[in-house]
């Protein structure tokens, strides 16, 4: 049986997501205005992260070695290129039920370093960035090391989002 991504439950859920987000920004979400979410290499220790949990939430699959950047005009993700394609069908349902853009950026491993500096740049294009993490995960795997280290040097404030997306419901 071939893995496929319900993309009515994912609109769905993205728009409960999105709006909870836009709606209570200052209160809960701890004023990011973009968030941040990285699932590194698969461990049964992880299971129980708050960045799987989402995954589970919005896709119904955890996507392992994978990064989400959520801003208003769109949902950017950097992937590998099998769980591209399992994405690639839910842009029109993301459109329609949060208004945003899906932009895919499939990993490769060369080039890295100027995929997640493309991800940095659509953070940095967000009017006064402020980025919500979920800052107490640690993942394991090169992806998510890298990434910490981009984030950590970009100079881009960060924020905790923990709370708004617990809040939320989603993560529960």
């Amino acid at each position: 049986m071939a893995v496929q991504i319900n993309p009515d439950t994912f609109g769905k859920r993205v728009k409960l997501l999105y709006n909870g987000w836009k709606d209570n920004r200052a209160d809960i979400w701890d004023n990011a205005n973009a968030l941040a979410v990285v699932v590194g290499g698969t461990s049964d220790d992880l299971r129980y992260l708050k960045s799987i949990s989402l995954h589970l939430w919005l896709f119904g699959y955890e996507l392992p070695d994978t990064i989400m950047v959520f801003t208003d005009a769109a949902l950017h993700i950097l992937t590998s290129s099998k769980k591209a394609a399992l994405l690639e069908p839910l842009k029109d349902a993301l459109q329609s039920s949060a208004g945003a853009e899906l932009q895919i950026i499939v990993r490769s491993k060369d080039q890295q370093q100027q995929q997640m500096g493309a991800l940095l740049d659509s953070i940095r294009a967000v009017d006064g960035a402020r980025v919500g993490t979920l800052p107490k995960e640690q993942h394991s795997g090169q992806l998510a090391e890298v990434w910490a280290q981009q984030l950590a040097d970009s100079g881009l404030t960060t924020c905790d989002a923990t709370a708004g997306a617990l809040q939320q419901g989603v993560l529960d």
